[in-house]
């Protein structure tokens, strides 16, 4: 009697052998890493904030610690995530959000307003301010690591939020004095009651000057030049009879 033998295939295909292809020794990351780590972060987040909220000597340095806590998260965790991973992040942070009474999240609601708010709970104002700074200490490109000593640098949160420092960080805000605001005013160079003619040759050649007979008889002759802001104030311009006599 006749056995057919049975052949078995292979459970995995073989992959022809190619020497200019790299060598993969690095297990492929599991997508749930990065939801794992951000919740993590978020739990922690919460902890601080709750520790903000009910001790009576709450020092201004814990909420900046707490800050920089946000700051990492936004940049190490959801930055640096792929575009997959990131709308996962937001909405399992969006979810977070809502849960805790967030009504209004829009696609302009950043990701360091959201992180703040699992920070500061319903208190909108102040999580609204810690994203304003967030943000300007991202753009100035700061870090988890450099943000205490950048706030520090600005003169503290309060200062910051209200914009009382520099925009890239290099100290208060020095009060750069006003240049003095030029304008044109008229200055009378001689008043006269009768022979304007003779009046008229003492007058600088080439310069323009304005004549404005007064009711009472009295012709003054003005000149138009420049003046300075703290210079007296500048006089109304005379209605003339007769101007721009060379």
């Amino acid at each position: 009697m006749n056995q057919t033998q049975v052949q078995s295939k292979p459970k995995y295909s073989i992959q022809p052998y190619n020497e200019l292809s790299a060598l993969n020794t690095k297990p492929e990351k599991d997508k749930l890493d990065s939801l794992e780590l951000f919740k993590a972060a978020l739990t922690d987040l919460f902890i601080r904030g709750m520790e903000l909220r009910t001790q009576a000597n709450t020092t201004q340095d814990k909420a900046t610690i707490a800050m920089s806590k946000i700051l990492g998260i936004a940049q190490e965790i959801y930055g640096k995530a792929s575009i997959t991973e990131k709308d996962e992040l937001m909405a399992h942070l969006r979810q977070r959000c809502r849960s805790d009474g967030m009504k209004t999240i829009t696609k302009r609601t950043t990701i360091f307003h959201l992180l703040s708010r699992q920070l500061r709970a319903s208190d909108t104002k102040q999580a609204s301010s810690d994203a304003k700074i967030l943000i300007r200490a991202d753009k100035d490109r700061q870090t988890e690591q450099t943000f205490c000593e950048w706030v520090k640098g600005l003169g503290g949160l309060n200062s910051i939020k209200n914009e009382k420092s520099t925009v890239h960080g290099k100290g208060p805000n020095v009060a750069t004095p006003k240049k003095d605001k030029s304008f044109r005013k008229w200055r009378c160079v001689t008043s006269i009651s009768e022979n304007v003619p003779d009046a008229l040759k003492e007058l600088d050649v080439g310069v323009s000057y304005t004549i404005v007979r007064h009711g009472s008889g009295r012709i003054d002759i003005s000149i138009l030049e420049e003046a300075k802001s703290n210079d007296e104030e500048a006089a109304p311009i005379p209605v003339a009879t007769e101007a721009n006599l060379t």
